[in-house]
């Protein structure tokens, strides 16, 4: 991608391209189907705005976000694709949601009786959410298909869609082709080793989905959308896809299945500047808690990059990074807007050279997945955390398209 040296402290470039691209795989995976982009929490720290505008010049007709006004957001600068909230709102937000045609998740018969309080003379379009086994929000699978009915009928509501969340689909127990047989390889070799009871939950959730939907087809209870299938299940379930599926991490270019080799471009890179380069003296600490202490005469280098932008403490004396093409070895307690990198061994570093923190630097790569597996946690929480300080820079097609600081936006 072209230079975009402004002096920025930190920067994240976003290159949707490659979310395009693995929207591309979406399709792949479940022909047919419709897809329910999710773009909440910021397009998973993405942005929602530029990957919605990708992803609906794309092709994509749906959308999803957990808060009103993730969902209003979108409507306000002219997202003019389904919009669905995944997360009960307040009643407060009720008419103007329905005004911009967005629908709501109805997740028991108190929210539904609330909705139509709210809605006035709206007519609302929901999406009923069961609860066949993740214990989260839902109505309960066991006696769902009466109140379903009761809901359907109701004249504030436009049914539009019955779905369902997996609570296991992206452990690497097993994958399902669409014949029935299992993947040999690794994950075969897991299955022989572990057992099926991942994937046995899986199917039971779906089977419990379904035994629903067919007692609600015997009473003439027609939904059109019918989605179950997260990126894992997308990828590892095809009998789940149902009438459309819901891709979240595996658009920004992470595989929650890791040793599945479906093709995914990663589409995010994180780079900090190097602020202040340090000579220490064998034996001398750094940082707070004096934590790390020198083995030799060493060479600090400072960079822009802290807890307060995202970046997790626990990843503390484990943070790979690279700088000038070779790996650096983080050492001190990461500080709120700061760390430290021990570049002795690096030569030529200076002020304002950046350091990579995910991304690529010469023929060296560091992935989303290497930190989240250093820090104890996930790929999702790694994108999430990325704060509003840390500016975004988006590309199409090798150019520099858009640049957005959300402080300058406040």
């Amino acid at each position: 991608m072209e230079n975009n040296d402004k002096g920025w402290r930190l920067l994240a470039e976003i290159n949707l391209d490659n979310i395009v691209f693995n929207f591309r795989q979406v399709q792949i995976c479940a022909p047919g189907c419709e897809i329910c982009c999710v773009i909440k929490a910021n397009a998973y720290g993405h942005g929602a705005l530029p990957v919605a505008r990708a992803l609906a010049e794309a092709g994509a007709k749906y959308f999803a976000v957990a808060t009103p006004e993730e969902a209003l957001q979108l409507r306000r600068h002219g997202v003019e694709q389904n919009i669905l909230l995944l997360c009960p709102p307040d009643t407060g937000f009720v008419q103007e949601l329905a005004k911009e045609g967005i629908a709501l998740t109805v997740n028991s018969v108190q929210t539904a009786q609330e909705y139509a309080l709210a809605a006035g003379h709206s007519r609302l379009k929901i999406h009923i959410k069961l609860d066949t086994g993740m214990a989260r929000l839902g109505l309960p699978f066991k006696n769902a298909v009466e109140s379903i009915m009761a809901i359907a009928a109701h004249p504030s509501f436009e049914l539009e869609g019955l779905y369902t969340h997996f609570s296991a689909a992206d452990e690497d127990a097993i994958i399902i082709a669409k014949d029935g047989k299992r993947m040999e390889g690794m994950l075969g070799h897991y299955i022989a080793t572990q057992g099926l009871s991942e994937n046995d939950f899986t199917n039971t959730q779906m089977e419990r989905f379904l035994a629903v939907l067919n007692e609600l087809q015997k009473q003439n209870i027609h939904i059109p959308l019918l989605h179950c299938a997260c990126s894992a299940a997308i990828i590892a379930y095809p009998h789940t896809h149902a009438t459309m599926v819901r891709p979240g991490i595996m658009l920004y270019g992470s595989n929650p299945l890791g040793s599945h080799p479906l093709p995914l471009k990663p589409a995010l890179s994180l780079r900090a500047r190097v602020v202040q380069i340090l000579e220490i003296k064998q034996g001398e600490s750094v940082g707070y808690g004096r934590t790390w202490y020198a083995f030799r005469d060493s060479q600090i280098a400072t960079i822009s990059l802290g807890y307060g932008d995202g970046l997790t403490r626990f990843l503390s004396g484990k943070l790979p990074v690279l700088i000038r093409g070779q790996k650096a070895r983080q050492v001190g307690r990461i500080c709120m807007d700061m760390c430290m990198l021990d570049v002795t061994d690096i030569a030529g570093v200076t002020v304002g050279d950046y350091a990579t923190i995910i991304g690529e630097d010469g023929d060296l790569a560091i992935s989303v997945e290497q930190l989240a597996e250093a820090a104890g946690t996930i790929a999702y929480e790694i994108f999430c955390a990325l704060g509003l300080r840390v500016p975004r820079a988006y590309y199409r097609h090798n150019m520099l398209i858009e640049e957005v600081n959300y402080l300058n936006l406040l």
